[in-house]
């Protein structure tokens, strides 16, 4: 975009540079760069330190100098609140020093996978930014002791930290965190090998409010941990002891007694763990949400049948449930689950690999799922693909209902489906929407398959599709203007052979001259191309924002658009890069 000085002279004078401000506060880093290059005006209002108060570089450049950070601290100085240099390799103390003295009112600082920091980093932030409240130092290896010293003493208003595989942090460094930072309420220790029993302590004491705790991997801990931990943080609400290989039941019981807010709990890897210690802490721990259950070897069902029991909340929120190689989860197990409330509105995701004793009964009872998106069975040796065969069925009974709930979420009326891979001709009507689909005959493969969710209220205004194919259909629309056609097309890969193409093509130009040549038509499609950038050669139906370089497939499609006056709409509009492609090839070079 170019204006004229004219054209800037009139926006200036129609908008005044506030309301500017407020419409440039809404853009994201990427954006504000572009516009800053329009104009001179443009370029002091896009620069203006109050649009840079939330800096995100990992989605923008991660290979940034230490130079460019600093310019940066220099350009948005006490506007800046919140930044990310997650993955910022280059960024080192120098810099980020720079940083602290410039950036003073910084509340919110990531710095994970930043390996070129160590202790000068906190020291400079200590001194300079007391305002900081959230700080991620993950996989910052150089960091010790003296650092958490060092925030303990100038970062005081600290409610979230990550040391994530910081293994050179002692109890020694956590205790002289918590003893300035005791208004901690998430501390993140995956990873940090050397801490003790002893460190445990220190938190249980002096962070009362602590919400979340991961200790991922922290092998050295042991019950009288984490049951110090359940004393002194009644409050918890999130732990993480995955790894942890010395926890029993002990654990649990301290949990369920004195912990009784707890929603998440990720016990991954904890074998010594028995139905007993679950049994307990599902009686009093009714607000769990998601457990990691996985290689806890010695569970039965009796888990399962007290979690269905006596955790309402597992009845509304999504379930996250890790079973993998509980081997003495059976089938019956999995009938309470399915059959409680939650099993039956809520579970998503079943993650069952090597239960040995599963069979295809599960698979059965499992038809009461309706949310069901995801079941892991790798290694379930008495799972047949009878059984398989008849969860993909149940599959397709429970995809429109869950599409359905999306949908909704995402305020839509009209929406083209893609590898719906429904056999035959069909419709059914959910609470929300109705969907209509066509694929392949029911004795051959499924693949392909095309279809529309039209919203319930809007009915009355349709034509349901008659005929189709697994690849095209049409849908008529009765709007205020008129009639209106909508197709929905999903056209064949690059891999796909000549012949597939050109009767996809040919099918296609067939639905087109079946509309009125004064109606409107819109297809909704996925046509498998890239059209390229190449405005100029395509003016009529190619925008000035296309991507990347055309393939054969994208001038197929440009070559049919102009014959029967189409245009690729998406090409037209300034959206977002990563908003222009449905899919990237992750090796394709554009």
């Amino acid at each position: 975009m170019v204006f004229s000085n004219d054209e800037e002279g009139l926006i200036n004078k129609k908008l005044p540079k506030e309301l500017l401000l407020r419409i440039f506060s809404f853009l994201d880093i990427i954006t504000l760069c572009r516009c800053a290059q329009v104009s001179k005006f443009w370029n002091v209002l896009a620069l203006d330190g109050s649009n840079w108060q939330r800096i995100d570089l990992f989605n923008f450049q991660t290979d940034v100098e230490g130079r460019v950070l600093e310019n940066i601290s220099k350009r948005c100085g006490g506007f800046l609140r919140q930044l990310s240099l997650r993955g910022c390799l280059g960024v080192g103390d120098t810099s980020l020093k720079t940083f602290a003295q410039n950036c003073r009112n910084i509340e919110h600082l990531i710095l994970n996978g930043c390996t070129k920091i160590t202790d000068s980093t906190c020291n400079s932030l200590s001194k300079s930014c007391p305002r900081l409240k959230h700080l991620d130092l993950t996989s910052c290896i150089s960091v010790t002791n003296n650092s958490l010293k060092s925030l303990s003493e100038g970062c005081q208003n600290l409610e979230f930290l990550n040391l994530s595989w910081c293994d050179q942090i002692t109890k020694d460094g956590i205790e002289a965190l918590v003893k300035g930072c005791n208004g901690l309420k998430a501390l993140f220790l995956r990873g940090c090998t050397q801490l003790l029993d002893e460190a445990l302590h220190h938190i249980e004491t002096h962070c009362p409010e602590l919400l979340t705790l991961n200790l991922q991997s922290c092998m050295q801990i042991s019950d009288d941990g984490i049951a110090g931990i359940c004393r002194g943080c009644p409050q918890l609400q999130s732990l993480c002891v995955s790894g942890c290989t010395n926890l029993t039941d002990a654990s649990l019981i301290a949990l369920g007694l004195n912990c009784p807010r707890l929603k998440i709990l990720e016990v991954a890897r904890c074998s010594h763990l028995t139905d007993a210690g679950f049994s307990l802490l599902a009686r009093n721990c009714h607000e769990l949400e998601k457990m990691d259950l996985e290689e806890c070897v010695l569970i039965t069902d009796n888990t399962l049948i007290q979690l269905s029991i006596h955790c309402p909340k597992l009845q509304a929120l999504s379930l996250l449930q890790s079973l993998s190689h509980c081997e003495l989860i059976t089938d019956d197990g999995i009938l309470h689950l399915s059959s409680s409330t939650c099993g039956h509105e809520k579970l998503q995701v079943l993650e069952l690999d090597n239960c040995l004793l599963i069979t295809d009964i599960t698979l059965e009872h499992l038809e009461n799922c309706h949310n069901l998106e995801r079941i892991e069975l790798y290694d379930c040796q008495q799972v047949t693909r009878a059984g398989i065969k008849r969860i993909r069925e149940i599959d397709d009974v429970c995809k429109t209902a869950v599409i359905d709930m999306k949908l909704s979420r995402l305020q839509m009326d009209i929406v083209a489906l893609k590898e719906t891979r429904l056999p035959d001709v069909g419709s059914v009507k959910e609470k929300n929407f109705s969907f209509f689909w066509q694929g392949k005959p029911l004795n051959e493969t499924r693949e392909h398959g095309v279809g529309f969710a039209v919203r319930n209220t809007l009915l009355r205004s349709i034509v349901p599709p008659i005929v189709g194919s697994e690849r095209i259909l049409s849908l008529q629309l009765h709007s205020s203007v008129g009639p209106v056609t909508l197709i929905s097309a999903y056209a064949p890969t690059m891999s796909s052979t000549t012949e597939a193409k050109d009767k996809f093509y040919d099918d296609l130009a067939a639905a087109i001259k079946e509309v009125p040549e004064r109606e409107p038509l819109f297809i909704l499609r996925d046509f498998n191309t890239r059209v390229g950038a190449h405005h100029n050669s395509w003016p009529n139906c190619l925008g000035r924002f296309g991507i990347g370089k055309m393939n054969e497939n994208g001038q197929r499609l440009l070559e049919f658009c102009c014959y029967y006056g189409l245009c690729v709409s998406n090409t037209f509009f300034n959206t977002k890069l990563q908003h222009r492609v449905s899919w990237r090839q992750a090796l394709a070079s554009a």
